[in-house]
């Protein structure tokens, strides 16, 4: 997963940011290999993403009823806010 990210920051221009949604699963390890690889300074955010309320009928414990997303940027300072509405 780590050479993924290294490539996935190679491509990104210099104001890109990414977007990796995770389950709770696998969040920290991510999360610790996302900060490696582009700065914990650049981490903008953790979002919840509400995909079931009710939870998963699979699970054993816990009804998981979320993701997370990773948001990080490629350099300190990139601001999204001024980013163009409507790029696709």
């Amino acid at each position: 997963m780590k050479n993924r990210l290294e490539i996935a920051k190679e491509l990104l221009s210099d104001t890109g940011f990414i977007a990796i949604t995770i389950d709770h699963i696998e969040l920290f390890y991510l999360g610790t290999l996302a900060d490696e690889v582009f700065g914990r300074k650049n981490r903008i955010g953790i979002i919840t993403i509400v995909n079931q309320a009710r939870g998963r009928w699979m699970d054993k414990n816990f009804s998981a009823s979320n993701e997370f997303m990773l948001v990080y940027s490629k350099e300190e300072g990139t601001n999204m806010k001024k980013r163009k509405k409507n790029l696709i």
